[in-house]
């Protein structure tokens, strides 16, 4: 798929998109059954079954055995009378007991119960707009951080159906903003610095669905004395261009009570595990189990209308690409106190680079990759189908890193020199098979 470039504006009007096409992973999965034809004959042999006698033992998650007694029979299996198992806290962890696991070893005659314990993070991030804190890494953090706050009202204020759109001739075009122009030069920001603060805002905060891309332009006004120009003064302007379906107030605010009914109904689900993993893969397989991907009709090619590429793919037609699946993840996580980003580049598949996009997620202290698309696959018999493939995956996972490369600041193929500087990954994967 061809990569898209932006171009900047000199004294006109122009559009500045930041658009991600998606690649898709589509995995058969072919199905083998056996089938087995089993006879039976006509005499009937009465066995008597003897009672087997079993040893119990319980033990701690750690091995330690807590209790032993033999000579069990299998029907009368005496319950744990002694205190109730512990398991020391960690750095990261507070534990409490949950459960006994049975395993049963017949060859031997062994029946154990191992403890099983809760977790409950004590690790509680604070949540960061990321675009926001890089931002702030400029000398010039002041007037950039000024220019992001009163954008970021403009959208907010939008998205919340508080004010109307407006709509402007761009190069002879009809287009719809989400309000008045804020003039940049105001701030003492260059175009590419205004630009920046744009694509921040919108990484920041994937709720913004109504954008197309940032409008860009220039007015000039001259000044003159007797007839002469002495003096010639040049305006720079940004707005955030929206598809037209999303222009009017009453279709914003119907769309504003959805977006908050569903992220209601997966928080008060969420917010009953104390564990931040168990969050994370909570959300991962909600979202999964409640989307597919988005094809056009001939069900190969990546749907390219608007709703596909933002949060409301998945939340009203449960179908979306990429971007779809990324944004409504880092929504959901960060709506439940877990940091998250989106990431843009380009994903590999047999050899073949697509732009794609995915996520980092901080679990407890820690940042681990994330890609709930490639977990979605498509089934050859059409069955919804889940995978933890690549799920919370550290740099040292080359599956993962070698099909997944993020966009970095300065390369113009993607106009990233306009994106955040991303966080560091941790080398291992996250621990989730204990979930399991």
């Amino acid at each position: 798929m061809k990569l898209k470039k932006i171009m900047f504006p000199i004294f006109a009007i122009t559009m500045l998109f930041f658009i991600t096409s998606c690649s898709y992973v589509n995995d058969f999965i072919n199905n083998i059954g056996n089938n087995t034809n089993i006879s039976s004959s006509t005499n009937t042999i009465t066995t008597k079954q003897v009672d087997k006698k079993y040893t119990v033992i319980w033990v701690n998650d750690d091995g330690t055995e807590l209790k032993k007694v033999e000579n069990v029979k299998s029907d009368s299996i005496p319950s744990y009378d002694l205190d109730v198992p512990t398991k020391k806290d960690d750095e990261k962890y507070q534990y409490t007991f949950n459960k006994w696991v049975e395993t049963k070893d017949e060859e031997n005659n062994i029946i154990t119960y191992t403890a099983s314990y809760n977790r409950l993070s004590k690790i509680n991030s604070e949540i960061k707009d990321w675009g926001y804190v890089h931002l702030q890494s400029y000398e010039n953090k002041a007037q950039l951080i000024s220019l992001y706050d009163d954008m970021n009202l403009l959208c907010k204020d939008f998205y919340e159906g508080k004010t109307e759109s407006n709509q402007v001739n761009v190069n002879g075009e009809i287009q719809y903003t989400v309000g008045e122009n804020i003039e940049y030069t105001s701030y003492n920001l260059s175009t590419d610095e205004a630009a920046s603060v744009y694509s921040c805002i919108m990484l920041d905060h994937p709720e913004y669905y109504f954008s197309m891309g940032a409008i860009m332009g220039s007015s000039t006004q001259t000044i003159s004395e007797g007839g002469i120009v002495v003096d010639t003064i040049v305006k720079n302007f940004i707005n955030v261009s929206i598809h037209e379906e999303y222009k009017s107030k009453e279709v914003r605010l119907e769309y504003l009570n959805k977006i908050n009914e569903y992220v209601s109904t997966v928080s008060n689900l969420v917010k009953l595990e104390t564990d931040n993993v168990k969050k994370v893969k909570y959300i991962h397989d909600y979202i999964i189990n409640n989307a597919k991907y988005a094809f056009k009709e001939d069900g190969t090619t990546p749907d390219d209308s608007s709703y596909a590429h933002n949060i409301l793919g998945i939340i009203i037609n449960k179908k979306g690409v990429c971007e779809s699946y990324s944004e409504l993840f880092q929504l959901l996580l960060i709506k439940n106190g877990i940091n998250c980003v989106k990431v843009t580049g380009e994903a590999i598949t047999n050899g073949n680079p697509e732009d794609h996009a995915w996520n980092y997620a901080e679990v407890d202290g820690s940042w681990y990759a994330f890609d709930v698309t490639w977990d979605d696959p498509v089934s050859s018999s059409g069955k919804d189908t889940i995978t933890h493939k690549y799920f919370g995956k550290g740099s040292k996972n080359q599956d993962f890193m070698n099909s997944h490369i993020p966009a970095t600041q300065g390369d113009m193929t993607y106009r990233a020199d306009y994106l955040y500087t991303l966080p560091v990954l941790s080398e291992d994967n996250i621990n989730y098979l204990y979930l399991i």
